[in-house]
């Protein structure tokens, strides 16, 4: 039977590690001879701060949590709810969008005054939550001195960017602008790869993807979906006629003094259009080798293959592995002067500095296989191809290989040994194949534990069994537990895993003479490639993921591991 989890506010500071069982202990005492609430007695004993206590409200009540100091708000807005009111009430209006107000309060058990905030405003109120401090800190600002948006646009500015695309000017309208801010900030500050905008029957829900994972973070009422759409596709310069087609576009978003590009892709679906915006962080372009994950020996394996004068690097894996994050570190790792580099990319997704760029164009019949006929001519040393999807571009990228070049590309294959199998099976001769590749990487992202929560264990003996692993009381793993920090999933940040198959003359008379994938990932293995199995077992021995992770991520390499097949190993060293 699965424990079940308090949901009392002492338990959830205690889980959290914002405190200690003694300090739960010593409030609990406070509290039998008080009055007040338990958390009011952390504040008051300070044990907890503020923050802490307001994020862990959060979690008990499963309500949004905002940093107020990060948010604007409309003139337009301040109108609907008095001075006056917002002091008694200790509430901070924030939005309004077809009649309903979101506004900000500290104490979400508080039902009587969101009743009396729905009888004044005689709106429907959606409450989220923010610490009091703030909230004072917010109505002093806004309605104390009348100095109203100093650092962003005003309400009229606002308005006049809807008109711009043709829109209407009413003031919910630069309210929702306010709601997409928002959704789109926070998702930036908490490093989320995508944002999903997903109309369901009753509701909009939002999620973001962080760490490879999908949340849901809001569920704004039904009645806004169309405003927040339509919204997100004039950011887009896309068409909000049309709803029934699907359509892409990108956007650049300024939070801060930082710029983020983001692209955009639309989906009919059967209760709206679904969003899901791909944040492009610029950083991304300025990733090195080591801050992928790779090290030791399988580091200087690659940075030797990428300085190969010619010849074909393939890089393969799954969707989201992180493979065109990989061609951009090689590049950045080689780029230098004296190099013409030259890419075809679907899209571009950063920048790199010095680097001739070119991105497929269907529409105007720019495929990878055509804009590599011209990239052919363009006197380049080092080309980059998004990736071989067809015979035409395999064809061409192997042409360019044996005339001198090197290419770097990209296919989908589970591992390395799949890749070679996979030019073969779209019709490539064995032994051009076998003359061309100098090596295959094959990846995947597993997800980092959470250093504030990640707890420290010794796996039983039928584990190690499992993972066919020799029984030992000196393997000691960590496994996730699930903080604030983390935002209780246990994990935080990305790492890879990396099998580098450099063909040797056993695995190249294997590729002429016809030899399975599994024949040339033994030999591979033999010559001393560590598995995707292997890398992740060794992440795990240094305590940086959990073996759950790593069964998860690699389950489809556990049973053809020929590592594993020849009985009980011992882990790598740390």
């Amino acid at each position: 039977m699965t424990a079940r989890v308090s949901n009392l506010i002492g338990d959830i500071l205690l889980r959290e590690n914002k405190i200690s069982k003694e300090d739960l202990e010593h409030g609990l005492e406070l509290q039998a001879d008080s009055s007040e609430n338990l958390g009011a007695i952390f504040l008051k004993e300070n044990i907890v701060s503020e923050e802490s206590l307001t994020e862990a409200l959060a979690i008990q009540t499963k309500m949004p949590y905002l940093e107020l100091e990060d948010f604007t708000i409309e003139m337009e807005t301040l109108k609907i709810l008095k001075a006056n009111d917002a002091r008694k009430f200790k509430a901070m209006p924030l939005f309004i969008i077809d009649e309903t107000l979101t506004i900000a309060i500290s104490d979400p058990s508080d039902v009587l005054t969101i009743d009396e905030i729905t009888r004044a405003t005689l709106l429907d109120v959606e409450p989220v939550l923010s610490t009091a401090s703030a909230i004072d800190r917010a109505i002093d600002s806004y309605y104390g001195t009348g100095e109203l948006m100093k650092s962003r646009a005003t309400t009229e500015e606002a308005a006049a960017e809807f008109k711009d695309f043709g829109a209407d000017t009413a003031a919910e309208d630069v309210s929702v602008v306010q709601m997409v801010d928002m959704i789109i900030n926070q998702a930036i500050k908490t490093s989320a790869s995508d944002i999903h905008i997903e109309p369901r029957e009753h509701e909009l829900r939002i999620r973001y993807r962080v760490d490879g994972a999908l949340q849901e973070v809001f569920t704004p009422p039904k009645k806004l979906q169309s405003a927040i759409i339509s919204r997100v596709k004039i950011l887009a310069s896309l068409d909000i006629a049309e709803t029934r087609l699907p359509q892409d576009g990108r956007i650049q978003h300024k939070i801060a003094d930082k710029k983020v590009d983001m692209r955009i892709s639309t989906y009919p679906t059967f209760f709206g259009e679904k969003i899901v915006i791909r944040v492009l962080d610029s950083e991304g372009a300025k990733i090195s080798l080591p801050g992928l994950g790779l090290t030791g020996d399988t580091l200087s394996k690659y940075r030797k293959l990428i300085r190969s004068p010619n010849g074909i690097i393939l890089v393969t894996g799954p969707t989201g592995s992180g493979k065109t994050t990989s061609l951009y570190a090689s590049i950045n790792e080689i780029n230098k002067e004296e190099l013409n580099i030259i890419t075809i990319e679907d899209p571009i997704e950063y920048q790199l500095p010095n680097i001739n760029q070119g991105q497929v164009n269907p529409k105007a019949g720019v495929s990878f296989s055509t804009a590599l006929r011209s990239i052919l001519r363009q006197d380049p040393d080092v080309i980059m191809v998004g990736e071989i999807r067809d015979i035409d571009t395999a064809a061409l990228a192997i042409q360019a290989a044996l005339t001198g070049h090197l290419v770097l590309s990209t296919v989908h294959t589970n591992d390395a040994a799949g890749a070679i199998a996979r030019l073969i099976n779209m019709g490539i001769e064995k032994f051009m194949v076998a003359s061309t590749i100098r090596g295959v990487i094959a990846q995947r992202l597993v997800r980092k534990l959470c250093n504030e929560c990640a707890k420290r264990y010794r796996p039983t003996d039928d584990e190690l069994k499992a993972l066919k692993l020799k029984p030992s009381d000196d393997i000691i793993f960590r496994k996730p537990v699930g903080c604030m920090s983390c935002r209780k999933t246990g994990y935080q940040g990305r790492t890879g895993l990396y099998e580098i198959l450099v063909p040797n003359q056993e695995i190249i008379d294997l590729i002429l003479s016809g030899g399975s994938s599994m024949e040339i990932k033994n030999a591979a293995v033999k010559a001393g490639m560590q598995t995707l199995r292997m890398q992740g077992l060794e992440k795990v021995i240094k305590g940086l993921t959990s073996i759950e992770e790593i069964m998860a991520i690699t389950a489809s390499e556990f049973e053809e591991d020929e590592n594993f097949e020849r009985g009980e190993q011992t882990l790598p060293a740390a």
